[in-house]
């Protein structure tokens, strides 16, 4: 057990990837943790598609990485997990 003061490391061993492995993961947002856990979760072997305003500037980056991009409200429907990535004050 861990205080509040302690730092608790986790790595490759301690997590079980089973549970998003076969699993269809929609990441809504392309910023900083947007880019940063689509493309882990991808290279993780997971199936994700980026939710993203198809015009913007987002998107472009995101097929250049070989991402699937699909608009928001596709990719939320046919996801079983989402990720909500972009700041507090653009969600509503």
């Amino acid at each position: 057990m861990t205080t509040d003061t302690q730092l608790k490391i986790y790595y490759d061993k301690d997590i079980d990837t089973s549970k998003l492995l076969g699993k269809k993961v929609a990441v809504v947002g392309y910023g900083s943790q947007g880019y940063g856990q689509t493309l882990n979760l991808r290279d993780s072997g997971v199936c994700v598609k980026s939710a993203l305003r198809p015009d913007g500037a987002s998107a472009k980056k995101a097929k250049m990485e070989g991402l699937d991009v699909l608009n928001i409200e596709d990719a939320v429907k046919r996801a079983d997990v989402v990720q909500i990535l972009i700041p507090d004050e653009l969600q509503a």
